[in-house]
């Protein structure tokens, strides 16, 4: 594996805390929360344990990061409150 790979692995690593602590600093309910972030708790760990022998690709670990993301960003606000569907929903005049 190139270095450039291990480099960008990194960052997502990186990025993928970093989400993490962000959606766990005051959210709207801390149970919802950490039910909502336990997967990727579980998943992000088991990802990196496994990382020396077992590699996935770079696209691998950008989708696993985005649907991680998802997770957090709903644990930190529950999906209903999520404030992109407000705006959305104001912005097309729609019902949520």
């Amino acid at each position: 594996m190139k270095d450039n790979d291990k480099n960008i692995h990194l960052l997502l690593l990186i990025g993928a805390i970093a989400i993490l602590v962000w959606s766990g600093i005051h959210p709207a309910e801390r149970f919802t929360w950490f039910m909502e972030v336990l997967p990727v708790l579980i998943g992000g760990g088991l990802l990196v344990g496994k990382y020396r022998s077992f590699r996935f690709t770079t696209l691998s670990y950008v989708l696993a990061l985005s649907f991680s993301i998802v997770l957090m960003v709903g644990g930190r606000w529950t999906y209903a409150e999520v404030p992109i569907g407000f705006w959305v929903r104001d912005a097309l005049d729609l019902s949520r």
